[in-house]
């Protein structure tokens, strides 16, 4: 006979308070430093400490103290369209130092009936992420007071329960986290051979004159277009939405770095999906990059994606037989190509970039040989990080479907 698992609801404000970040000035930061968390860095139940800016160490005053980060910190995004309500837990190597910026909050427990983790699992869940995203989305820019985020009712079982439920779903997040440290690495070995081989011309010892500067003897510049098989973004005309059918993405929340999240995706009809590919699908191996409103988000679509359609605000890229497709991933992850996107952005309007001024950033194209040895060594990781998001995936369905059974006692703990 299953027992129910009997708690009370009480506001989160009734264990813990909100911090918030201090408001660094963007004159001061830079590439040195100490690590800045910003809301950007705020995402998929963690806190990436890639792509930060950097504060001087040695401008760090008394004053900033206090804006330090531990190891295990709870945080959440408190303003922006689409991140509105993100939460995240931080981790850190030993020694490793932090600071947060204004406009992300930082939960500190007060109260010896709220567990920290607990409230984390409770509170990243996809429920609770919708009313957090729900309650900073009024009229104007989504914005989270800390009031309005203590105001949230949460469960609040005995603290020895809290404890063991938490136990349970934070073993899965260990593996999630581990998965996700390895494909970092993985992917930052990926990223120097290319810069290596391909940006830095380690290895090569005749140059000629290009229009980008000496390069290689034998290589040649040329478009991105003549690289392309396929260049297109998708629908201009938002289709009709339906509770079931194939899925639609709209934009850099459902693409991340590298995936494609499918979590709160729409979909589309057969008819809509057979008018907007007509002419053209989506294969596995295709490149996708966010054009419109949050730029340069990347991800490469992989078998079991498949089938899904797009809004305009993503492009879909396919390599010809001149290169493959981790090269042109590789290629797109490029400061260059990341200087090349925020220099040619449409300033009227919301931010974006035409797929004709996309088409032509220029690029140094080396040898059939070198490509093919760089494939032969990149393929294999890429399959590797590819595999660790598949598992990655399944684990957090897992613990997605776990929480409600441990809450309401029919998986005793």
């Amino acid at each position: 006979m299953r027992s129910e698992l009997v708690y009370s609801m009480k506001k989160i404000g009734s264990g813990a308070i909100v911090f918030s970040g201090y408001a660094f000035k963007s004159k001061d930061l830079g590439s040195y430093g100490i690590p800045v968390v910003k809301i950007k860095n705020v995402n998929n139940r963690i806190v990436t400490l890639s792509n930060v800016e950097y504060f001087p160490n040695e401008k760090v005053t008394e004053k900033l103290r206090k804006f330090f980060l531990e190891n295990g910190d709870l945080l959440i995004a408190m303003t922006g369209q689409g991140s509105v309500g993100r939460v995240g837990k931080l981790r850190l190597s030993s020694n490793q130092k932090v600071l947060l910026n204004q406009r992300v909050g930082k939960f500190i427990i007060e109260s010896d009936s709220l567990d920290k983790e607990f409230l984390y699992q409770i509170i990243s869940s996809p429920y609770y992420e919708q009313i957090l995203f729900d309650a900073g989305n009024g009229s104007g820019q989504p914005n989270l007071s800390p009031d309005a985020i203590l105001d949230v009712e949460i469960p609040f079982p005995d603290i020895f329960i809290q404890r063991k439920i938490a136990k349970i779903l934070s073993s899965l997040d260990d593996k999630v986290w581990f998965l996700q440290r390895q494909n970092e690495i993985l992917e930052k070995i990926i990223q120097s051979i290319f810069k290596s081989w391909f940006i830095d011309f380690d290895g090569q010892t005749e140059f000629v004159d290009s229009e980008l500067g000496e390069i290689p003897k034998g290589w040649e510049v040329c478009s991105l277009k003549e690289v392309l098989s396929l260049l297109k973004d998708g629908s201009h005309n938002p289709p009709q939405r339906v509770k079931e059918g194939i899925k639609f993405i709209a934009g850099a929340s459902d693409l991340k770095h590298f995936e494609i999240d499918f979590t709160n995706c729409t979909y589309i009809t057969k008819e809509e999906y057979e008018k907007i590919h007509k002419y053209w699908e989506i294969k596995s191996d295709d490149i996708l990059l966010t054009i419109v409103g949050t730029v340069g988000n990347i991800g490469i679509v992989k078998e079991f994606d498949l089938p899904f359609s797009l809004q305009r605000s993503i492009a879909v890229l396919r390599p010809n037989d001149k290169i493959d497709f981790v090269f042109l991933y590789c290629l797109l992850n490029t400061i260059e190509f990341e200087q090349f996107l925020y220099a040619n952005i449409n300033p009227t309007g919301q931010p974006g970039i035409y797929l004709g001024t996309l088409s032509e950033f220029k690029i140094v194209l080396p040898s059939q040989e070198l490509i093919k040895s760089f494939s032969k060594i990149s393929k294999p990781i890429i399959s590797l990080i590819q595999k660790n998001y598949e598992n990655i995936r399944m684990l957090k369905n897992i613990r997605d479907y776990l929480l409600p059974k441990l809450m309401s006692g029919e998986i005793r703990v």
